[in-house]
């Protein structure tokens, strides 16, 4: 077996973490008065033993906590180590959602237009609520800040904040693919129809995007450095070469890239297309993992290690969400 074989099978496998909080019927936007806090369900976590979580629909990991939103419109969390769960109230059911420095929930509201919610980690506190024309299309966290990415009439509109500086929103008459962060070099990635956009805090986007083959699905960032996954689940370093990896997991629908942390010897990329999971280092001398494992969304911490909440079943009332 090999090493990343090894390491994936005891990750996603290994030990279970099941995540399912019982909400009682409130909804986030209506259920709670007075200043906004976290406010403890009653459940406790004591991973890897299992907990269950009902409703929800997105996940995410910082250093301290794991996340994760429902559809009734709260905003969870459980520490890391094993503890007790609380939650808080949002504005509205979120969709999409991360985590850094604070704590970043997303969603469209019914006007069609996009809503970011940025969130206090230490309170839960709601901090700021930005607005913007055209529908969410995507939604990342970074150190110290955030982007974010809405449909345009001709394109696509990004707006990246970083230290509390949201600098008008950059316009790219293409349509939207994926977007990723490096902030340490004060970088973003955007990819859309028409290639891939190398950008700048401080200078914005080129109008002429580098050219990607058209399967290319998404790009993932490292500090100094990216890489992107298309169509077929097969990897690729900066510029579209070598290939990484092999091809598994077709039809992705989310790719995460992190350093290992000083416990792997390469990048670890991880993908999903909600009915398995591909891992693999990012050297050309790899074989890429594939589990199956259905999952509504997954996230990874520094090493790697995913914490995925697995699809639930119709006749099941909450998810297990698994994390080693």
């Amino acid at each position: 077996m090999s090493w990343v074989k090894a390491v994936c099978t005891a990750w996603l496998l290994g030990g279970a973490l099941a995540a399912g909080v019982a909400c009682s019927g409130q909804t986030g936007q209506t259920g709670q008065s007075g200043p906004v806090t976290w406010v403890a369900t009653g459940d406790h976590a004591a991973f890897p033993l299992p907990l269950t979580v009902d409703k929800a629909t997105a996940i995410t990991i910082d250093a301290k906590y794991i996340y994760w939103i429902t559809t009734d419109g709260f905003l969870y969390r459980a520490p890391r180590s094993g503890g007790e769960v609380a939650r808080v109230p949002l504005p509205a059911p979120g969709t999409d959602l991360g985590a850094h420095n604070d704590v970043y929930v997303g969603w469209t509201e019914s006007s069609g237009n996009a809503a970011i919610a940025d969130i206090d980690p230490a309170t839960g506190a709601t901090t700021e609520v930005k607005h913007q024309l055209g529908a969410l299309r995507g939604l990342v966290a970074g150190q110290r800040g955030y982007s974010f990415a809405v449909s345009a009439p001709d394109g696509t509109l990004v707006q990246t904040c970083l230290d509390g500086v949201c600098p008008e929103p950059l316009h790219i008459e293409s349509d939207f693919k994926s977007l990723a962060l490096d902030f340490p070099t004060r970088t973003f990635y955007v990819l859309t129809v028409d290639g891939l956009r190398t950008c700048t805090v401080d200078g914005g986007c080129p109008a002429q995007a580098a050219t990607t083959p058209s399967a290319t699905a998404f790009v993932a960032a490292l500090p100094g450095t990216y890489f992107l996954l298309d169509s077929s689940g097969q990897a690729f370093g900066k510029g579209g070469s070598p290939e990484l990896g092999s091809a598994a997991v077709p039809s992705p629908a989310k790719f995460v890239v992190v350093d290992g942390n000083g416990h792997t010897t390469s990048p670890v990329g991880t993908w999903s297309n909600g009915s398995q999971i591909a891992q693999c280092l990012l050297t050309s001398a790899t074989r890429t993992t594939q589990l199956e494992v259905a999952c509504t969304d997954f996230d990874v911490d520094a090493t790697g290690r995913p914490i995925y909440l697995p699809r639930r079943e119709l006749d099941h009332p909450g998810h297990p969400l698994s994390i080693d």
